[in-house]
């Protein structure tokens, strides 16, 4: 089992995004996760996941990796369980945002998050040596150029936050000129990163490491969810991958499902297939 650390705040304090609405339980705002062993029943591991209080988390199939977002919504972690290491660091926008779900495929080589901005976002977990550091909190500056984190490395994760309709737009074209030259510059820039990390602080050296999601894309905005029955609230999503094609599901509070083809080779912008409602 993984949970938010069960470390109360002041009642005073804003209630986070993983709090059920309407409660009056004063939850947990620390960005830290307890891993509990449910068979022995003890705590194994605290995991510092984020500075800022948990929004989303979620494990993988057989129970080795756990994907975490924060209130800020900019910064998504994947760290191994029980050991608490990270493997990857992943940006997910500029914007502040709401994460609303997370999953793991299931050999656990893709993650996909929803969120508040109506993109749906797929990063790409690859191969690479295990953490020279027990903590999580320590992690290593040398980690293989596809880990993924944001330019701005930890800090973004209080400081920054969605992704705007702009930057949405300007990566439609992920599999033309620009889509070649942008993952080039991230594999030289991860290059750079994994040759320079053992002499810089943790702090500077995740500034290099490459940012961005594996493939995207924009939930559809029905007439309904869009206003037509008064409500203008965001639209949520709950996200699932398929374990034998190369398909993204999605349900929608509007009452909408959705099937989105994924390119496994190229990535870049998904395409609808299946919508019912």
């Amino acid at each position: 089992m993984a949970y938010p650390l069960p470390q109360k705040a002041p009642a005073t304090v804003k209630q986070p995004a993983h709090a059920p609405p309407g409660t009056s339980h004063v939850s947990p705002t620390t960005g830290d996760v307890l891993i509990f062993d449910a068979v022995k029943l003890e705590a194994i591991n605290v995991i510092e996941a984020h500075r800022s209080p948990l929004a989303c988390i979620t494990l993988n199939s057989d129970g080795t990796l756990l994907a975490t977002a924060s209130d800020k919504g900019t910064i998504i972690r994947v760290f191994s369980v029980p050991d608490g290491h990270k493997l990857y660091q992943f940006r997910r926008g500029s914007m502040p945002s709401r994460i609303y779900s997370m999953s793991f495929n299931t050999t656990s080589t893709l993650l996909c998050v929803s969120s508040s901005t109506e993109t749906i976002h797929l990063f790409k977990l690859t191969q690479q040596g295990p953490s020279s550091d027990a903590s999580s909190a320590h992690s290593p500056v040398g980690r293989d150029s596809h880990s993924g984190a944001g330019p701005f490395g930890q800090q973004d994760d209080d400081e920054f936050g969605g992704e705007s309709n702009s930057e949405l737009a300007a990566r439609k074209h992920n599999g033309t000129l620009m889509g070649i030259i942008r993952r080039t510059s991230q594999n030289v820039g991860g290059a750079v990163a994994a040759r320079v990390g053992g002499y810089l602080p943790k702090g500077v050296s995740e500034m290099w490491e490459p940012t961005r999601d594996f493939a995207w894309f924009k939930l559809p905005r029905s007439n309904q969810s869009a206003g037509g029955n008064g409500n203008t609230g965001p639209l949520r999503s709950v996200v699932a991958m398929s374990s034998n094609t190369p398909q993204v599901m999605v349900v929608t509070s509007d009452g909408n499902f959705y099937v989105f083809n994924i390119d496994l080779s190229k990535g870049g912008e998904g395409t609808l297939t299946k919508q019912y409602s």
